[in-house]
């Protein structure tokens, strides 16, 4: 048998997170002036929470990022599982999703076009546990209910 290559994985992991970058930074209109970051900080909203005054369709908001994330933490956890423990490797991709949205969301703030919060971070890192613990299922399942097919959820491909 020969083992499925990680390259094509990571090259699909790494376009899809430039897609979600291309698509939470755009347009990419910064601006670095220290009076308008001062202004920004003080109105991110820093707790979670589902209902917030400053912006409109919070929970579509809240949907939306957390289906982005999905890909990104199933794609994820393909890549570093290689047959890993399911239940330990599906927190590593969460965490990968937990930097990458608190990345955007620190860049935001000079963004005068977006808003960051503490629900976008939270609701991402969800979409991403849950992305890597359903793709973790999956394959799991795949190789029980196939014993023939044990192939698939060591990510191994026939020769």
């Amino acid at each position: 048998m020969t083992r499925l290559s990680r390259k094509p994985l990571l090259a699909l992991l790494l376009l899809y997170t430039a897609l979600i970058l291309h698509g939470t930074l755009w347009p990419c209109n910064f601006d670095f002036g220290g009076e308008f970051v001062s202004k920004r900080v003080q109105v991110i909203s820093w707790i979670p929470e589902v209902t917030d005054a400053n912006r409109g369709g919070v929970v579509l908001d809240i949907v939306l990022n957390f289906t982005l994330f999905l890909p990104f933490g199933a794609l994820a956890w393909l890549y570093r599982s290689k047959g890993a423990q399911p239940r330990r490797s599906a927190w590593v991709p969460a965490l990968w999703g937990m930097i990458l949205s608190v990345s955007v969301e620190t860049l935001q703030v000079w963004l005068p076009s977006r808003f960051p919060s503490a629900t976008d971070v939270f609701t991402d890192t969800l979409g991403s546990l849950f992305g890597a613990s359903a793709t973790c299922v999956m394959v799991d399942s795949i190789g029980r209910r196939f014993p023939d097919s044990a192939n698939v959820a060591r990510h191994r491909l026939p020769a």
